[in-house]
């Protein structure tokens, strides 16, 4: 079991997208007919009208109550320890990572008794990074290159493909980062499939590298990619009025989560 085999951890440190930050479970303080107001007018209506009218103390019970229910939380709670729960909705993987390893660079979670979680989110979310010094963005032809670079656009690179590999490698790092500082991970998909022949746009004499990234991931303690995802925990009727996970649906994901840490 993982309390017995790791006494010594004392905090459960989540990472991820609005899934692993419990989006939407707190949203009845804000009004008592939200989910009806979601479904019916979407989400920048709900999120103008509603949101961004409460007073500080309302936002503020209305954060405890998705940090609460959300099933880091609830994992936390099963193997008695303290919950630290960075994700934030519409983040990207690379941004769960920017932020993984910050937290440790300036000291805000100690490697050795903290517990990294990360809600593997979807693939085709990339961090941004601010435009600064200068925003340029050069793809195209420049001075002295080949002249087959003419006509080449962002979105011939950002494939399907590009963007899995991009995932697989932030896995990778992941990874390596825990090895370096010694410290325990788990790492959960929560909807994107992630097995390389799930992309059409991926071409053939390409799959073997991707297989072989994937299936050594998969090998490789704390990660649970083959998991069945938190998507496929939510029955009809578990999904709140801009498509998130109801309580019920946290509640079956958190205990999931336990058992697969209990074969860390």
């Amino acid at each position: 079991m993982f309390k017995q085999r790791y006494p010594h951890i004392t905090t459960l440190a989540a990472y991820g997208c609005s899934f692993t930050a419990g989006a939407e479970l707190g949203d009845h303080l804000l009004h008592p007919k939200a989910e009806g107001i979601k479904r019916k007018k979407g989400f920048d209506n709900w999120w103008h009208n509603v949101v961004a009218n409460a007073d500080h103390e309302l936002k503020r019970k209305w954060w405890n109550a998705e940090q609460a229910g959300a099933y880091p939380k609830l994992v936390a709670d099963q193997l008695d320890l303290a919950v630290v729960n960075n994700a934030r909705g519409g983040t990207a993987l690379g941004s769960a990572v920017w932020q993984f390893e910050e937290d440790i660079l300036l000291g805000r979670l100690d490697p050795k008794t903290t517990l990294f979680v990360f809600g593997v989110t979807n693939v085709p979310r990339i961090k941004m990074f601010k435009p600064s010094p200068i925003p340029t963005l050069r793809i195209g032809n420049p001075i002295g290159k080949p002249q087959y670079w003419c006509n080449r656009t962002i979105t011939d690179i950002v494939t399907d493909g590009y963007m899995l590999w991009n995932h697989l490698q932030l896995l990778e790092r992941i990874h390596t980062l825990a090895q370096r500082q010694d410290l325990k991970l788990a790492a959960f998909n929560m909807f994107t499939p992630l097995h390389p022949t799930q992309y059409d746009t991926i071409i053939q004499e390409d799959l073997p590298l991707f297989k072989y990234q994937y299936d050594r991931l998969n090998t490789l303690p704390g990660f649970f990619l083959e998991e069945p995802s938190m998507t496929e925990f939510i029955g009809e009727g578990e999904q709140l009025g801009l498509g998130h996970p109801n309580h019920a649906v946290h509640a079956r994901y958190a205990e999931h989560v336990v058992g697969c840490l209990n074969r860390l």
